[in-house]
């Protein structure tokens, strides 16, 4: 797939981050493999892509559970990459976090205001993103299971014994 490369970590953490898939988005090549390395070190499942237009050839193949973009890059930036990724009706909630050196408060309402779920200050630590990660990722699972749930599809969702009732 190019420039775009995922990588899979086997660690202790891989069950319990449930194999969230991960697509990390930046034109800084060093930014992109040291994140996708540390993600993918953690035990989430990355993917990564040079620019928006390349991330969004990437949701194609595969929709992530969440993106993490850079805000300022060529041909398709993180904000219309966002806004592009709010436009499609998946089958899952793909989670948005926009990333920048940017730090006024203005661009936290941009990028909110073009679909990201959060917002960044670059550099991000490590470990912060991690564990904002993990918590994304029990947010998604619990949407998920809430899904399931209400279509009858959970393993855990209780068994009815009403027949359909019928109102005249």
């Amino acid at each position: 797939m190019g420039t775009n490369t995922e990588l899979v970590a086997e660690s202790s953490y891989a069950n319990a981050r449930g194999r969230t898939h991960v697509l990390v988005v930046d034109d800084d090549k060093s930014t992109l493999r040291v994140l996708g390395l540390r993600l993918a070190d953690a035990g989430f499942s990355v993917v990564t892509a040079t620019n928006g237009a390349a991330a969004l050839k990437e949701i194609e193949e595969r929709v992530p559970d969440i993106v993490l973009t850079d805000w300022e890059m060529p041909e398709v930036n993180g904000l219309s990459l966002c806004r592009e990724i709010r436009k499609q009706d998946y089958d899952a909630y793909v989670y948005l976090i926009l990333m920048t050196a940017h730090t006024e408060q203005m661009s936290a309402s941009w990028c909110i205001a073009a679909g990201a779920d959060e917002f960044f200050c670059k550099p991000v630590p490590a470990n912060s993103l991690i564990a904002r990660l993990d918590a994304i990722t029990r947010f998604l699972n619990a949407s998920k299971e809430l899904v399931n749930r209400a279509r009858g599809t959970s393993a855990d969702a209780p068994k009815s014994e009403c027949s359909p009732c019928s109102v005249e």
